[in-house]
């Protein structure tokens, strides 16, 4: 949905690929795409659960008004007016967004599913169904529990996406009515946002008061949003070049895909895979 916002005119993507050093044009739907990303395992083998895409189209609806009322109060210079159900589809949307992406469903694995946890998974797992359980030496040294880890951390990633289990959805709900929200507006027309695969990236703080520092995701070419620790406060923000620079920096550095309006946009980026 966002993605479209960053197309040319012919409505396609300029997408660069760090991992092969790859330039193509997409369709925005055709972006940014992990294969089997929600597919969940069981004794049966693989299960293609749609629950998880549901989940996200019915949110990505709800916020859909809320990023085309944000883009253009932002372009008019005013956010004074906003709805406050559009407020809360958005932080929806923007909290999710970070289930969604690989990147940041890894960085969510590495939070949630340590080896301690996951072990302390399969040793109950097996009690339960009577079957013998490892102890924690075989369980990190022999190689034939290693598909079963894998499994269960893709399974913990799907869950975590699909709002499962249901404590995941009321932390998301309860950080959501703690913040408010930056929206910045790029003057330099100059200086566009690329978007990179992770969506919402962190920027980390330079100096003490820091007005960037913090979590920001483009919704267009010339608009982000970021968080504020305001509850429903809402703050129209110029970013000039160097601020623009710090968050396309950010989603490079986070993202295996960087895509922009414009292969010149991405070029400065791709020198650096090259280096």
């Amino acid at each position: 949905m966002v993605l479209r916002n960053f197309a040319d005119a012919s409505g396609r993507l300029h997408v660069f690929n760090k991992e092969s050093g790859e330039f193509y044009k997409l369709q925005p739907k055709d972006a940014f795409v992990e294969n089997r990303l929600n597919v969940r395992h069981s004794d049966g083998g693989e299960q293609d659960d749609f629950e998880v895409e549901e989940q996200f189209s019915k949110i990505e609806v709800a916020a859909a008004p809320a990023i085309r009322e944000f883009i253009c109060s932002a372009r008019n210079g005013d956010c004074s007016n906003l709805s406050p159900m559009h407020l809360q589809a958005w932080k929806r949307f923007f909290f999710t967004s970070f289930l969604r992406t690989p990147e940041n469903a890894t960085q969510i694995l590495n939070d949630l599913g340590s080896e301690q946890a996951l072990y302390e998974a399969i040793h109950r797992m097996l009690k339960e169904q009577g079957l013998p359980a490892p102890d924690r030496e075989s369980f990190d040294l022999d190689p034939q529990w290693a598909n079963l880890k894998e499994k269960l951390r893709h399974n913990i990633t799907a869950n975590l996406a699909a709002g499962l289990p249901p404590q995941v959805n009321s932390e998301l709900e309860r950080y959501a009515q703690e913040v408010g929200l930056l929206i910045g507006i790029i003057q330099d027309k100059s200086m566009e946002f690329i978007i990179g695969s992770c969506a919402a990236v962190v920027i980390s703080s330079q100096r003490e008061g820091d007005p960037m520092s913090g979590t920001w995701l483009p919704i267009s070419y010339d608009v982000a949003i970021g968080i504020s620790p305001f509850p429903d406060r809402v703050t129209l923000r110029s970013l000039g070049a160097k601020e623009v620079q710090r968050i396309n920096d950010a989603s490079y550095e986070k993202s295996q895909f960087i895509a922009a309006r414009s292969p010149s946009l991405l070029q400065p980026f791709a020198n650096r895979s090259f280096e």
